[in-house]
């Protein structure tokens, strides 16, 4: 099954490949790090957890078991895209400024 893992657990700047992700409809499962500086909502548009741990696993299964959910993310996470990012200039995207 196609669905994208940001397994982010440092770092800063522009993520470019969950850019990337949303632009393709890509269902996410990533930490609160890798959902940094979007308007992704758990649930919604992506799967958030806290670390990469075992709750991080699970989540990768249960979109594994469940087309319907990796669908509706996926549709909701494009609709994000191009609402809020298509477009953008990656600088203002960016936290330093």
């Amino acid at each position: 099954c196609d669905m994208a893992v940001v397994p982010l657990v440092s770092g800063e700047g522009v993520k470019l490949k969950v850019l990337d992700y949303m632009a393709a409809g890509l269902p996410i499962v990533t930490t609160k790090k890798g959902a940094e500086g979007f308007d992704l909502l758990n649930g919604k548009h992506a799967i958030i957890v806290d670390d990469v741990n075992e709750e991080f696993v699970k989540a990768i299964e249960y979109l594994i078991e469940n087309p319907k959910v990796r669908r509706k993310l996926g549709h909701n996470v494009r609709k994000l895209f191009e609402k809020k990012y298509k477009g953008t200039n990656l600088k203002k995207l960016s936290p330093r400024r």
